[in-house]
């Protein structure tokens, strides 16, 4: 990643400078060894940016407040969205009427194609068959609100007038 480049005294540019650590970048090749530093991939990456990364969430913003409000879990514990997760986590992520528990496979903070985004986690089977099943069972039932087209026609407006008056 490139960090922008900060001017010094007298206009000369600093290239070697890390606004993360607030170091040099000879020290910050010898912290990417040690698990505390900004640079290194041992840490993980944050659960919202993961989650953004692949494409359960439209929005980052939408994955933080999704999972502040407790609707994902990791190893079934409620996290907060800037809690680090690495390869085998299990989540489990709740979305409208469908829930997936997912094995985390890859890391990413990057969001790319759907084809990419899809290798970053491998879904169980269980959690695959419930999801179908309730996608199945969804369009066989059908819902009144699947039916309408549109607003209503001048006869179902004075059915609907009629029927609230008590008629």
């Amino acid at each position: 990643m490139r960090w922008p480049l900060f001017r010094l005294a007298g206009g000369k540019e600093k290239r070697d400078y890390c606004a993360p650590c607030g170091g040099n970048l000879s020290t910050v090749k010898q912290a990417r060894t040690t698990v505390n530093s900004p640079h290194s991939d041992q840490n993980g990456v944050r659960i919202d940016k993961w989650l953004w990364a692949a494409r359960f969430f439209k929005t980052r913003g939408l994955a933080q407040a999704a999972v502040a409000g407790g609707k994902v879990k990791l190893h079934g514990e409620h996290v907060r969205p800037a809690k680090a997760i690495g390869i085998g986590d299990e989540l489990a992520i709740r979305s409208g009427e469908y829930e997936w528990v997912i094995t985390v496979k890859g890391l990413s903070e990057r969001r790319g194609p759907a084809a990419v985004a899809a290798q970053l986690y491998a879904e169980r089977e269980e959690s695959r068959a419930r999801r179908i099943a309730q996608i199945a069972d969804r369009k066989a039932h059908g819902s009144v609100w699947g039916e309408r087209k549109g607003r209503p026609t001048k006869r179902e407006r004075r059915q609907i007038i009629g029927f609230r008056e008590g008629e």
